[in-house]
């Protein structure tokens, strides 16, 4: 489990208010406060401790860097931000890439922000401003494009499609990823915001 959680826990799903000015929040608090954009307040940040999404994702993590040769299969801290009233069913049962826009711009996934200030934009009729803070397992991005449903085929040095699938589409240019397997994102925090 990861450093910051609180084990053994009452039940499979757990959440912990974040402690002001602890290591933790920092960790969390400052690359969200670097790309948010001026006039935005953390009011509180929650750690979210599923113990079952976690096993799933730590079983994908493996499989992944035994397939890519990257030792924590690409991960990379990511921000996702959704409706207000789907936070708690993200929470007990993760991310769900059924319920993704087919009209997506890199694919008919799940989206992860590199910027919060872009995550911002996908809150939805709440007055209680929130997203999560995710761990997301990027292992080998390939090019998305609207209408994929999964990842695109892997292409070898002379440009033709191999058997593999990358495990991701989008980059840095698009300041987006998509993953369309469920346990490759885990929902570690939820920040609150004004």
């Amino acid at each position: 489990y990861p450093d910051a959680w609180v084990v053994p826990q009452r039940s499979n799903v757990q959440r912990f208010d974040v402690p002001r000015r602890s290591a933790e929040w920092e960790r969390v608090a400052a690359p969200w406060r670097a790309s948010a954009g001026s006039g935005h307040r953390i009011t509180r940040i929650e750690r979210v401790q599923n113990v079952q999404l976690w096993s799933f994702y730590a079983l994908r993590r493996e499989a992944i860097a035994a397939k890519t040769g990257l030792h924590d299969g690409g991960e990379r801290w990511l921000y996702h931000g959704s409706r207000a009233n789907a936070y708690d069913d993200i929470v007990r049962d993760g991310f769900d890439h059924r319920c993704a826009n087919m009209g997506g711009a890199i694919g008919a996934g799940t989206y992860f922000a590199t910027r919060s200030s872009t995550s911002m934009s996908y809150q939805h009729g709440s007055r209680d401003r929130r997203m999560f803070v995710c761990r997301v397992l990027l292992g080998r991005t390939g090019e998305g494009k609207s209408g994929l449903r999964r990842p695109p085929k892997i292409k070898d040095r002379w440009n033709r499609e191999t058997s593999e699938l990358y495990d991701s589409v989008g980059g840095e240019a698009q300041g987006m990823y998509v993953v369309f397997q469920n346990d490759q994102a885990y929902p570690a925090y939820i920040v609150h915001f004004t």
